[in-house]
């Protein structure tokens, strides 16, 4: 049930200001309006045509722009650490899928260490596929997080 006040109010500018929209629209304001008034109608929708004593619509200030403060050695190099961190953990993760590709034998990863264990894929295929499937992952998604980050890191540099 639709009571009270409308939900949205939709402002048109006054006469005179509605000369400087563009060439295409100065001269049919009452047809615009007549167009937007059929697609939005009330109870939904109030109009404030802009017409002398009509209330105007809130002014919204504008906001400054937002400016970022240029960022200290110590936060150039965490963030250098962070991007070779990455690097490694890419590179490390790559050398072990072609290792145990080339080998036919790799680490079973796990937080406990009882259960990391050799996979062969002679012995276990599925599972060989799947550790080297999960490393590979990691690799690829390490990887282009460093690199991700070196970039952003550039583009910083740059602003």
């Amino acid at each position: 049930m639709l009571t009270g006040r409308a939900h949205h109010v939709i402002y048109f500018d006054r006469v005179s200001r509605w000369q400087s929209h563009p060439e295409w629209a100065r001269h049919r304001r009452d047809e615009i309006m007549a167009r937007i008034k059929s697609q939005f109608r009330a109870p939904d929708y109030e109009y404030q045509d802009g017409l002398p004593g009509a209330p105007v619509p809130p002014v919204v200030p504008a906001v400054p722009p937002v400016t970022t403060p240029a960022a200290t050695p110590k936060q150039w190099a965490a963030f250098w650490l962070f991007v070779v961190i990455f690097f490694a953990l890419a590179i490390r993760l790559g050398w072990l899928v072609q290792s145990g590709i080339e080998t036919g034998t790799t680490i079973f990863p796990s937080k406990r260490p009882s259960l990391q264990r050799p996979v062969s894929l002679k012995e276990e295929p599925v599972n060989f596929w799947l550790v080297i499937a999960v490393y590979s992952a990691g690799s690829l998604g390490a990887g282009w997080a460093a690199l991700w980050f070196l970039r952003e890191g550039i583009r910083l540099k740059r602003s």
